[in-house]
């Protein structure tokens, strides 16, 4: 449990900064409007990465996939050679 409050106080300080920067760049900009755009690009980001581990996985998943179906034939080939 306290992995995760750490965590979302990171994350918190992440948007609370971000939504300066952002407020300095536009003045007129408020700081619900700055701290709920600086939450959308963080989530964005998030799941880009969880995105990308998951094609990173999908692929050695497939390359996993393919050694299978080439020991499969290994063997369909074996048992008809020794038939």
């Amino acid at each position: 449990m306290e992995k995760l409050e750490k965590k979302m106080k990171e994350s918190m300080d992440s948007a609370v900064q971000m939504a300066e920067k952002m407020m300095e760049e536009n003045p007129s900009m408020s700081m619900d409007e700055a701290i709920a755009k600086a939450l959308t690009v963080l989530a964005d980001k998030k799941n880009k990465s969880i995105e990308a581990k998951a094609r990173k996985d999908m692929s050695v998943s497939r390359d996993r996939l393919r050694k299978l179906v080439q020991v499969a034939y290994d063997y369909q080939d074996l048992r008809i050679r020794t038939a």
